[in-house]
């Protein structure tokens, strides 16, 4: 999610492009030498429910959440991904 969120910050900062689709974005993760996420779908919209973007079709965009959550590192709270956020299960106490 915080990816898809700088890669939109930075076509609009650095590419002049502010409007763009949900697929347009995929191809920045390969430009930044980054392995796409198995779930862009799901971590587009969670950028969308956090209010980083506001999507609308062709004419998605950086919504002013989502300029300052960039400008802030995202107030240093980087979330991780796949095993390391899974809880260990905890066993019975017999």
């Amino acid at each position: 999610m915080q990816y898809i969120t700088a890669f939109a910050a930075y076509r609009q900062d650095y590419e002049g492009e502010e409007k763009f689709a949900r697929e347009d974005l995929q191809p920045y993760f390969a430009k930044a030498k980054i392995k796409e996420p198995a779930h862009y779908t799901r971590d587009f919209s969670k950028a969308v429910k956090e209010g980083y973007i506001h999507e609308d079709g062709k004419n998605s965009y950086l919504t002013a959440t989502g300029e300052n959550a960039v400008a802030a590192g995202f107030g240093g709270k980087g979330k991780a991904r796949g095993a390391a956020t899974k809880k260990k299960a905890k066993g019975n106490k017999n």
